[in-house]
């Protein structure tokens, strides 16, 4: 796996927002809308290698998990997430956006991306029950997280299209997550 994508962090299904935005003309202040701000670029060069991220797990999730409910979630994975980062990158490349991953700001997020880049080693090496156990709770982690950060994202932007993006993509990014939270108890017996 790409250490480049590892490195960026687990927010499932997160990157989803980039279908509604990838279809929208892009945005000039004077449509009602504001230029994209530092956040903004860096939410979608995140979004981006998100998309990258989760299509890999999903292929590892076809690959190594032993459950059909985990095969199917890990296909759904990659499906969503090859269609919205080809999206994604359309809409970049219409607006001259760099999808280049920005470096850790801190200790603290490089320290978590390591943390992510061992957690996915770690998950690539497990197969059957083992993995179906711990890929259902890592989906929940993440998936409660990229509910926080497009919550947080929302309250913050100024620009008209990522707000409505965000908007329209929340509730399919809940809905996620009950998935996620439905595997994680059928696998965990939580």
């Amino acid at each position: 796996m790409n250490p480049r994508i590892v490195k960026s962090s687990f927010l499932a299904i997160i990157a989803v927002p980039a279908l509604v935005l990838a279809a929208d003309a892009p945005v000039s202040p004077a449509k009602g809308g504001s230029a994209l701000s530092e956040q903004d670029v860096e939410v979608l060069a995140k979004l981006h290698h998100d998309n990258e991220m989760e299509v890999e797990m999903g292929k590892t999730a076809v690959q190594n998990g032993g459950a059909k409910q985990v095969k199917a979630f890990g296909a759904l994975l990659v499906k969503d997430h090859t269609l919205a980062d080809k999206q994604l990158q359309s809409y970049a490349k219409r607006r001259g956006i760099d999808l280049t991953p920005p470096a850790p700001k801190d200790q603290v997020e490089a320290a978590e991306a390591q943390a992510a880049m061992d957690g996915m080693r770690r998950l690539e090496a497990l197969k059957g029950d083992v993995y179906d156990r711990e890929f259902a709770k890592l989906m929940v982690e993440d998936h409660e997280k990229a509910v926080t950060m497009v919550e947080t994202t929302l309250r913050e932007t100024s620009n008209a299209k990522v707000q409505s993006l965000l908007n329209k993509v929340l509730p399919v990014l809940k809905d996620h997550l009950k998935l996620a939270q439905q595997l994680d108890r059928q696998l965990n017996d939580t």
